[in-house]
């Protein structure tokens, strides 16, 4: 039986009870006695249920507030706090753990440069976290900690602007990318293709001025095995095919100088009749090691094309390009100085666009661009873009990688950090550093993917795997800060939401030397009344 069926049954007797009592009291033939008796009754009724049922409230006062502040926080800021949350009480966290650690607080922490050993004395605290960015200042950056080379590092955040500004990503004095943004909270994207092997350190300027350095780890590419098929000896093939020589593929080309013969050149010559890419013009998508290269697991590219050739492309692959007109010029105009037919191709769920240029590939790893002719940017000195687009399309043509180590990055000093591993050969090599090794879980997604999660002890550059290193960031800044004080709190359950805020539990009203003072005079009435 519940607490709430036994009151009702007990309410119940007690009124069947006081109704036998009235009755008994109303027989009573002197009507003096009659009332008075039926006054005392009453009065010890109602004595009785205070003490069986004592009256409760709501206790929704909210709890005593603390505020406790970082070395950092601006007095604008805290001024602003107080007066939001009415708090009178501003210490240090050195104060709090002297004078406060043992009461019963709602504690306020303002700002976010709390050192993670004060943070585990919040331990079951009810926490309300109000961290503090400045104007012009980063928050939420994040990047990738290890890719391969001519993979597109991206780089994400959120900054409040005082005016309107220009961020840029630089390598020394060259811009990699830049984007202009408004007054106020903006978010950003900026990307680059990752043009060296190794440890990379690349700047973010603000309006000239560098206020983050992003550090990573740029694995060499495996090399692949391509054939180049040109119809005609031209620059855009023999500066494509020199390019990705440069990078150490293995590149055959074979162009048609007259109806019967071909010239032949070998860049890292190998001996291979398979090949995991091919790039060829119009003319030559008909060459049968097209489609073998397809049917192995390999991708084709179609370039110097025009708007016929692409329903070639879908008659002979079975894909499903399709052009929309974005202008009555014979060209259209792109960033760089670069020209491309006057289209761009339709929306399709089975292709993947490249965001900034008219090129598409699809499922089945055919690509094919609409840029008429790209070697113009090496011959100008802008091997930065060259490389974001062609290093792009290797990046999406070609077979799926092996070994492939996800890590987001900025990886912070003594905090958990996730790692993905997808595709390895040898699951036991997954992950290991001279003294520890990592134990995985694999995805419920993907059966190929291994899921863990790794706390580095240790700033700066750390091996793993003999053959890559990842930084490791000793927490300095503010955004990073806020994201080790978030982590520490909410590994202990700490941060209550505003609404959870206040105690909700019930308390009697009735202290215990008033219950004893009506319980006594409970006594002494029932007493009288009985000798009356």
């Amino acid at each position: 039986m519940t607490e709430k069926t036994q009151n009702i049954v007990l309410i119940a007797l007690l009124i069947i009870l006081l109704a036998l009592q009235l009755y008994w009291i109303f027989r009573h033939k002197n009507q003096k006695r009659k009332y008075t008796k039926l006054i005392i009754n009453v009065l010890l009724w109602l004595s009785f249920v205070l003490l069986i049922f004592p009256p409760k409230t709501k206790n929704n006062r909210n709890l005593d507030k603390l505020g406790i502040s970082d070395s950092q926080i601006s007095d604008q800021f805290l001024e602003k706090i107080k007066d939001s949350l009415a708090l009178e009480t501003v210490i240090s966290p050195t104060k709090y753990e002297k004078e406060f650690q043992e009461k019963n607080l709602q504690i306020n922490l303002l700002g976010q440069k709390f050192t993670a050993e004060f943070l585990t004395q919040l331990s079951g605290k009810n926490v309300q976290f109000y961290p503090e960015f400045k104007k012009n200042e980063i928050q939420n950056l994040s990047w990738r900690a290890v890719l391969f080379q001519n993979e597109t590092q991206e780089i994400n955040g959120l900054i409040d602007l005082e005016e309107p500004s220009t961020l840029k990503l630089k390598f020394g004095t060259q811009t990699l990318d830049s984007v202009k943004l408004e007054k106020g909270v903006q978010t950003f994207s900026l990307s680059f293709p990752s043009f060296s092997v190794g440890k990379t350190n690349v700047n973010l300027d603000l309006n000239g001025e560098m206020i983050r350095e992003i550090k990573y780890y740029s694995r060499p590419t495996p090399k692949l095995k391509i054939l180049v098929l040109a119809e005609n000896p031209d620059f855009e093939t023999k500066m494509l095919s020199e390019w990705l020589g440069k990078n150490g593929h293995t590149v055959d080309v074979e162009t048609a100088v007259s109806k019967n013969t071909q010239s032949k050149t070998n860049i890292n010559q190998t001996k291979t009749n398979a090949y995991n890419l091919v790039f060829a013009t119009p003319a030559r998508l008909g060459n049968p090691t097209c489609s073998k290269t397809l049917k192995a697991g390999g991708g084709v590219f179609l370039y110097n094309l025009n708007e016929k050739d692409i329903s070639v492309v879908n008659k002979s692959f079975g894909e499903g390009f399709a052009l929309q007109r974005i202008s009555t010029e014979s060209e259209s105009k792109l960033p760089n100085d670069l020209i491309a037919l006057p289209f761009v191709f339709k929306e399709s769920k089975s292709q993947q666009k490249l965001s900034k240029w008219p090129i598409a590939i699809s499922q089945k790893r055919v690509g094919v661009s609409l840029i008429s002719e790209t070697y113009p940017l090496l011959l100008s000195g802008d091997s930065i873009t060259y490389r974001n687009i062609w290093g792009s399309v290797l990046q999406f043509l070609q077979p799926v990688r092996k070994n492939n180590i996800e890590i987001k990055a900025p990886i912070l000093q003594n905090q958990f950090t996730t790692l993905r591993f997808n595709n390895f050969e040898k699951a036991q090599d997954i992950f290991k550093t001279k003294s520890d090794t990592i134990y995985t879980k694999t995805s419920p997604i993907n059966e190929y993917t291994s899921i863990g999660k790794y706390v580095f002890r240790k700033a700066n550059w750390q091996t793993i795997n003999d053959s890559l290193e990842v930084f490791v960031n000793e927490v300095s800044t503010a955004d990073q800060y806020f994201v080790q004080t978030k982590n520490i709190l909410n590994s202990y359950n700490t941060i209550q939401n505003g609404e959870q805020s206040e105690r909700n539990d019930e308390s009697e009203i009735l202290p215990d030397w008033l219950r004893l003072l009506i319980c006594l005079a409970m006594f002494i009435v029932v007493w009288i009344e009985a000798k009356w």
